[in-house]
């Protein structure tokens, strides 16, 4: 018998043990900023427009970002972030933001962040979480739909 071949995928070679959260720090906003228009390019923004709304989202509200880091390279491949929706306050309603590099995702990243922003959302007392995702991302859709989300409203 020959000898048997062991192999992986590049994919799975890459994959990191683990990722390490940290809160956000303005040095971060290049990488969210290219993160996110890489999962919505229609709706592209730059790291200007991003600051800008920081700092004008009213501080009598919740808000807080946590990035996701390669031990190995520090580089940023993840960006978490909950807020309340000052359009329909209720202080124990949150938005959950939670975007993953592309190229970074099906690692467990997505779960390792959704679990730092669940415990979170649990010292919060939220009895209302909202997010959304494209309809036409439909892994994303069923991503979410498996941690108890439903569909409330499409636009």
């Amino acid at each position: 018998m020959g000898p048997v071949s062991m192999e992986t995928s590049a994919q799975e070679k890459a994959r990191p043990m683990r990722v390490e959260i940290r809160g956000f720090e303005p040095k971060d906003y290049p990488r969210i900023v290219e993160i996110s228009n890489l999962l919505y390019a229609p709706h592209r923004w730059t790291e200007d427009e991003a600051r800008y709304e920081d700092e004008h989202f009213d501080k009598k509200y919740f808000f807080r970002r946590w990035v996701a880091e390669d031990p190995a390279s520090r580089e940023v491949v993840a960006a978490g972030e909950l807020n309340h929706m000052p359009w329909s306050y209720h202080p124990q309603k949150f938005w959950m933001d939670l975007q993953v590099h592309p190229g970074w995702q099906r690692r467990g990243i997505g779960q390792t962040m959704y679990d730092k922003l669940s415990a979170e959302l649990q010292s919060q007392n939220a009895i209302v979480i909202r997010t959304s995702a494209q309809e036409s991302k439909t892994d994303s859709v069923r991503w979410i739909q498996r941690r108890g989300f439903v569909e409330k409203m499409r636009n």
